[in-house]
This record gives structure tokens, C-alpha cells and sequence, in this order.
């Protein structure tokens, strides 16, 4: 019986979502981890210390936010998907939410993990939060 409830979390949030490099995937929402999850693990800190990557995608144009999970850690890009590298811009803001400076980044998700977006709640909401602050960048 426990080896149904695994099995049965485990197509909820750790099957891979696709074989294809980000560039090749439709258009949508999708969120990649540099871990997979621990499924032994209660469901809010399964990906506890991963890095994410939750990001909408237009064609290979990619808008979203980078944070680490169950951390304070979060920043928005913007950026483009060659395969699976991301080029781009990093925005970072101060605590009242301005944009205080942006940065060029490269991040190759190869070995990153497609993760459903209702196993990481707070990533449903990255691209509204982010969405405002990349249109207000110069």
C-alpha cells in the first residue's frame, strides 16, 4: 500500500515533463529545480534549499523569477532559451520593491529538474510578481 502512495506522489511532481531543452517546449508556465524532490519529505519542504526557476515562455523569450525555496531569496528575469541555457537579466529590488540595479546572467538548466507547478505553491504566482517590475526596467 505505501509503495502506491509514492508511486502516486511521484507522478504528481517528479516525472519529467518533457525530454525536450526548454527552447523546444511550448508555450506556458513551467517551473525547473536544481533537485528533485525528497518525497519522504512533507510536501512544503521537499525542495527546501533548491534553486528555481519559474518562468512563462513565449516562443524562446522566457519572463519569471529565480529563488531559492523556503527562503527569502528571490529575484526576477528576464531572458531567452537556447536549448536549455537561459540568457539574460537578473532584477534586483530593495525591500520597498524598487529596481536598484539588473545584471547580465547565463544558467544552464540541463541538469535541472521539471517540477509541477502545484508541488511549489509559491511559484504560481512568480510571473505576476514579476511581470510589473520588468515592465517598469529602462
Amino acid at each position: 500500500m505505501e509503495w502506491l502512495l509514492v508511486l502516486f506522489l511521484c507522478l504528481l511532481g517528479c516525472l519529467p515533463l518533457s525530454a525536450k531543452p526548454i527552447e523546444e517546449l511550448a508555450d506556458g508556465r513551467y517551473v525547473f529545480a536544481s533537485q528533485p524532490p525528497k518525497l519522504d519529505q512533507h510536501p512544503e519542504i521537499q525542495l527546501a534549499g533548491a534553486e528555481i526557476y519559474a518562468f512563462e515562455k513565449t516562443d524562446r523569450e522566457l519572463l519569471g523569477e529565480v529563488f531559492i525555496a523556503n527562503s527569502s531569496e528571490a529575484s526576477c528575469f528576464i531572458g531567452r532559451a537556447t536549448k536549455n541555457l537561459i540568457q539574460g537579466r537578473v532584477i534586483f529590488q530593495d525591500h520597498r520593491g524598487k529596481v536598484i540595479q539588473s545584471i547580465q546572467f547565463n544558467r544552464d538548466l540541463s541538469n535541472f529538474h521539471p517540477i509541477k507547478f502545484d508541488l511549489l505553491p509559491y511559484a504560481r504566482s512568480s510571473v505576476e510578481r514579476c511581470r510589473p517590475v520588468v515592465s517598469a526596467l529602462p
